[in-house]
């Protein structure tokens, strides 16, 4: 038996979320012990080997989404939130480029346990190069009390890139 068998083949689901850019996460459930039933929803559900993924996508770039994973019974599950990218910053010809926008701060929570209710989902959106001016920075991402930071915008005019999950790109002179 290989070691990425062993490691990724457990008896319980998974929940991650990366969609096209956007902020996201994922969850997976494990049955809970002494005979106790375990189940959950919500999201897009996905099933791949033992695990079933509960996806929380965000489809927009201007608004966040909200969705509920919801519990019976008890147990454990592992955690991925994805806080949505920032958008790259506008160049300015002849003068500057454009800053990259920063991507999403990820957290991994393994084993977490949950108990039977409704867990309120927040999927941040992502942001687009603003013209003219600099990216606006991604929303965060929230779950069963993690966050995964937006990433910042990028620069534009020789500035620096803002702070985030990953910082905003710096705009830089073109030279002249």
């Amino acid at each position: 038996m290989s070691i990425f068998r062993d490691f990724f083949v457990k008896e319980k689901p998974v929940f991650t979320g990366i969609t096209r850019g956007l902020g996201g996460f994922g969850f997976g459930a494990s049955g809970g012990g002494g005979g106790s039933s375990f189940s959950a929803s919500g999201g897009t559900t996905t099933t791949f080997g033992l695990y079933t993924i509960h996806h929380f996508p965000c489809p927009s770039r201007t608004a966040d989404a909200t969705d509920d994973f919801q519990v019976t019974g008890s147990g454990t599950v592992d955690v991925c939130v994805i806080g949505a990218g920032g958008g790259g910053g506008s160049g300015m010809p002849g003068a500057y480029s454009g800053g990259g926008g920063g991507a999403g701060g990820v957290v991994i929570k393994f084993d977490q346990p949950v108990t039977e209710q409704s867990y309120p989902i927040v999927t941040g959106h992502g942001s687009v190069k603003k013209s003219p001016g600099g990216g606006e920075d991604g929303e965060d991402s929230t779950a069963l009390g993690f966050t995964g930071r937006g990433g910042g915008g990028g620069a534009t005019g020789g500035a620096t890139g803002t702070d985030g999950g990953s910082g905003g790109g710096p705009s830089h002179n073109n030279g002249t």
